[in-house]
Formats: structure tokens, C-alpha cells, sequence
């Protein structure tokens, strides 16, 4: 569905500079604004995660259905 360009900045280039960048600069430098920032962009990873799924789940078919017919 997306270019190889975002898929690979969805997975890897956003992800890395939260989980890496942020908390580190939260334990250098620690800041009320930073730590607010770090839960906003976590909370807004778990809420698209939760988006995503129910999107798919709604498009999912199970390829084990089977129906006896009479």
C-alpha cells in the first residue's frame, strides 16, 4: 500500500528517535515539557496500533472457514 520511502520511515526512522533520543534527553536534561512530550508521542504511538488493528481486523478473512452443505 505505501512506498518503500515510508515504509521504511514508518518503522524504523520514527520509532528509533522516540525510543532512543527522547528518553535519553529525559535522563541529560530532564524537563517536565520533554517528559510531557515523551508521553504525548507514546500515547500516540498505543492509539494508532489500536486504529491500525481494528482497521485490519475489519478487512480480516479467515482462510479456515469451511461450510457442510446439506
Amino acid at each position: 500500500i505505501y512506498s518503500d520511502m515510508l515504509q521504511i520511515m514508518m518503522f524504523t526512522l520514527v520509532p528509533a528517535g522516540v525510543i532512543t533520543y527522547l528518553p535519553v534527553e529525559l535522563i541529560r536534561a530532564f524537563s517536565y515539557e520533554k517528559l510531557i512530550y515523551l508521553i504525548l508521542i507514546s500515547a500516540l504511538f498505543v492509539l494508532l496500533a489500536f486504529v491500525f488493528f481494528g482497521l485490519g481486523l475489519r478487512r480480516y478473512e479467515s482462510g479456515n472457514q469451511f461450510s457442510i452443505k446439506t
